[in-house]
């Protein structure tokens, strides 16, 4: 694996995102929320890589590129933002035992937690199949939905992660089922049912 740096200016993207009603928060008047029939991504969010020798990667990414570590799983990952501020992770680094080097996932950002459904539901209905999704990960508040791709690995529709400023202290945690998914369904849901996919045994 190798790195490539290319001078560019991200573009402004300008979108309607309808609001979220809660209690004594009121965004949304006189309008139902959207249902998306796919996903339009507004752009990459971050990319995972497998990596063989945590330590070594995290200080490569921290110090000869300014990476900050939002947050770290105990001899699992460091979750990596690019700038001082920023969304929770730009790049996560994950170390799994006898795996090599290589790309885990890219993932995509959309608008809302609607667009991660419509998103999830469209690529179902073409007949790409779900790693996971959709759920939530509490370690980053993102909704998300994992496809996986024919390329190997996954990629995934994300939103609502944590915005950080330099104010944040990482923490870390002990990866487990619980830190990983605050909730999610397994396989998916059908995109023509909408319902979750049951997988046929035997």
């Amino acid at each position: 694996m190798c790195l490539r740096f290319e001078v560019s200016t991200q573009k402004t993207v300008e979108i309607q995102v309808p609001g979220i009603n809660q209690h004594g928060d009121i965004r949304r008047v006189d309008a139902p929320s959207p249902v998306y029939e796919r996903a339009q991504p507004i752009g990459i969010g971050h990319v995972v890589f497998f990596v063989e020798d945590l330590a070594t990667m995290e200080a490569f990414y921290g110090e000869k590129l300014g990476f900050r570590a939002s947050d770290r799983y105990v001899g699992k990952g460091v979750f990596m933002r690019a700038g001082k501020e920023g969304h929770h992770h730009d790049l996560f680094l994950l170390h799994v035992p006898n795996k090599p080097a290589g790309l885990n996932h890219v993932a995509f950002t959309v608008r809302d937690i609607h667009e991660v459904i419509g998103g999830g539901l469209a690529m179902n209905r073409r007949d790409w199949s779900t790693f996971i999704g959709p759920g939530r990960h509490p370690i980053s508040s993102a909704y998300f939905w994992y496809v996986n791709s024919p390329l190997g690995g996954a990629f995934e529709y994300y939103t609502n992660d944590d915005y950080l400023t330099e104010a944040w202290q990482p923490r870390t945690l002990q990866h487990s089922l619980e830190t990983f998914t605050e909730w999610a369904v397994e396989g998916g849901l059908d995109g023509t049912t909408r319902r979750q996919v049951v997988k046929q045994v035997g």
